[in-house]
Parts: C-alpha cells; structure tokens; sequence
C-alpha cells in the first residue's frame, strides 16, 4: 500500500455522500430542506467554512440544477453503497486525506473536524482513516481517509466485498474514543443520521441546535 508523508498533508476536502436509498422513509432523503436548503447544501454550506473544496456525491444529480454552488458528482461503482462513496471522493480529490460526512448528518462539529486535523498532522504512523468508536461500534463519517486507500477500495469493491470496516487497518488508523468525542459534542449531536420517521422526530426536536 502506498503511503505518505503526515507533515505536508493537505485536508481542505470534504465530501458529502448523499447516494442512501432511504428505504426506511418514505421519500428521499437528500431532499429534506433544511432552512430553505437540500440536506446535503446545509451540511456542504456548513463545512465550507473549515474546506476550500466541497463535494456532493448524488447519482441524482438533477437535484441540485440551480441551487447547489458546489460539485457534484456521481458514483464511480454505481450501487455498491457508501464504500463506493468513499472511493468516488478520494478519487476526486488531490489531496492526500479527504474528510467524508452522510448527506443524513445535519450537526456538522468544526472543532472536532479540526481536531482530526491535528491528529493527522501530528501522527506519528503512516496513516489510511482516523474515525470514532461509539458503542463499540467505528463510525464511518465524520471521519478522515486517505487516498492511500484507493486501490484497496477498488480490489474489495471488485470482489463484492462491500462492508466498510473491512478497509480498516489497525497498523494505519486513529481511533477516537467516547470520551473525547463528548468534550466535542456534549449533547452527542454530529453522529445523529436520519434514517428512519424516529430519527427525523429526535432530528426536528433538537433543530434549534443547528
């Protein structure tokens, strides 16, 4: 696997995976407004504030004609989920890390982003992702990749190895515990996805803290 060097990285590309099929709601997901804004505008407009480059990944690109000021772009593997996500922004991006977030992600944390800035350039290991631990549990967005995982995407993708943890390497990752996400997000807000009616019921009574 290819590597590179921590102390020149570049980390001012986000990427915006808005390709869910939303099978547990009864329409799509990307097309929530939120203050007058698809889902995946509010979040992009949010992180522009910390990125230079912001992108949106939709193979339904029709959505955004006229409203969205950033790229969008479509999935290189059509319909292999959000691993195929992952490897359609790494492969847009020249920089060498590249923060992913879900379209379904609105409590977008800019301190902790910047805090895994850090960690990324103070590592002291060759580094593939650096991603929170939560119930036990990796939590995939809100979190950083590097391109050195591109051809390892690729192979797992061509194998129909499609489960995201499986690109994890304990050698090359940074795990970020429960107790340093909550110093970040003490009303444990930015791993809130909607993904189903309850999720969007606990997403509007908390709205107020967007």
């Amino acid at each position: 696997m290819e590597h590179f060097a921590n102390s020149g990285s570049k980390l001012n590309t986000a990427v915006v995976l808005a390709g869910g099929k939303s099978s547990r709601l009864p329409f799509d997901k990307q097309t929530l407004d939120i203050k007058g804004n698809l889902m995946p505008v509010f979040i992009a407009n949010h992180l522009s504030f910390e990125f230079d480059r912001v992108i949106i990944v939709s193979n339904k690109p029709e959505l955004y004609r006229g409203n969205c000021p950033y790229e969008v772009i479509s999935d290189t593997c059509i319909g292999l989920g959000p691993k195929a996500g992952i490897l359609t922004g790494l492969e847009h991006s020249t920089d060498e890390f590249v923060y992913f977030t879900g379209c379904d992600m609105p409590f977008v944390n800019l301190p902790f982003i910047r805090y895994m800035k850090k960690l990324i350039l103070n590592a002291k290991k060759d580094l593939s992702v650096v991603i929170s631990v939560k119930d036990g549990y990796y939590e995939p967005f809100n979190a950083f990749y590097s391109k050195n995982l591109i051809p390892v995407l690729l192979a797992q993708l061509n194998s129909n190895n499609n489960k995201i943890t499986n690109c994890y390497f304990d050698n090359s990752i940074i795990k970020i515990n429960e107790r340093t996400q909550s110093e970040f997000d003490p009303h444990s807000l930015m791993f809130i996805n909607l993904n189903t009616p309850k999720d969007l019921e606990t997403f509007q009574s908390k709205q107020m803290l967007l």
